[in-house]
């Protein structure tokens, strides 16, 4: 799923604001003290891309993933890559897109509920939407199914050749599942079954104008409630979107990253209008 990974992860997080366990506005180190990469960064900018944290996975990290494909990443791995670089921005201050972010954000909900990533979906979201597809590769029974990438040789993602790309991931991108399953975490979330309304609109706060909202975006075309993410990976293409005011849900999944999702998503919108 790419990037819709994040959208699962900042849900997790805003669970824990529903406990009583974070406050959004609270720096990141006071809840974990060894995540000084996001010194002086508050969880609402972390969750919002607003820290000025360096964006990892530039065009330096495919070469050194694909060198070995085989190996396991840790998040503490994926964070030496940027360790020693400068901030972009100060806290707050601007909007900028890093994945870095959510590496740090998946570290953070492991500190503070003493589970795993994979432990805290199942718990947190699969378990209680009765979802039956959805994990967070890499899995112990499962693997995800191949895709083509011009990037990968031959375009084989096997399992064994897939795990540094998706142990690299992690949090910002490892997240496995099915059209079905995005649609019924879409409409929950929406719908108030996973984030109390005071919470799910801090999520949404200041639709549709970018870099306000935690974990997604506003739907395309814009609107006040429409909600959307897309992702990619190596071999896979994501993209899901919810308005829960017309109740308008599309989800697409392609095995294949070198098609363009916006080319598809507006010949299948203009498809549906025809018919």
């Amino acid at each position: 799923m790419g990037s819709l990974s994040k959208t699962f992860v900042a849900v997790m997080l805003l669970q824990l604001v529903d406990e009583g366990k974070l406050g959004l506005d609270d720096l990141v180190t006071d809840h974990d003290a060894e995540l000084t990469i996001a010194d002086g960064v508050t969880i609402r900018q972390l969750l919002a891309h607003r820290t000025g944290i360096p964006e990892h996975a530039d065009g330096e990290l495919a070469p050194v993933v694909l060198a070995d494909p085989a190996a396991t990443w840790t998040p503490a791995d994926v964070l030496d890559l940027v360790a020693d670089q400068p901030r972009d921005f100060a806290p707050g201050t601007q909007f900028a897109y890093s994945n870095t972010n959510y590496t740090v954000a998946g570290l953070l909900l492991e500190a503070v509920t003493n589970k795993t990533l994979a432990e805290n979906l199942q718990a947190r979201i699969v378990k209680p939407l009765g979802l039956s597809s959805t994990y967070f590769a890499p899995d112990e029974t499962r693997s995800p199914v191949g895709g083509f990438s011009n990037s990968l040789p031959g375009g084989d993602t096997s399992g064994a050749s897939y795990r540094a790309l998706e142990t690299s991931a992690g949090a910002a991108g490892a997240l496995v599942s099915t059209a079905s399953d995005l649609a019924t975490f879409l409409r929950a979330l929406a719908h108030g079954k996973l984030l109390d309304d005071t919470t799910y609109a801090e999520m949404t706060r200041g639709m549709p104008a970018e870099g306000q909202t935690l974990g997604l975006f506003a739907a395309d075309p814009p609107t006040k409630t429409g909600i959307s993410n897309s992702g990619s990976l190596a071999g896979f293409i994501a993209y899901m979107q919810y308005d829960p005011t017309t109740e308008d849900l599309f989800v697409m999944l392609l095995n294949d990253d070198t098609r363009s999702p916006e080319h598809l998503g507006t010949a299948l919108t203009e498809i549906t209008q025809t018919n």
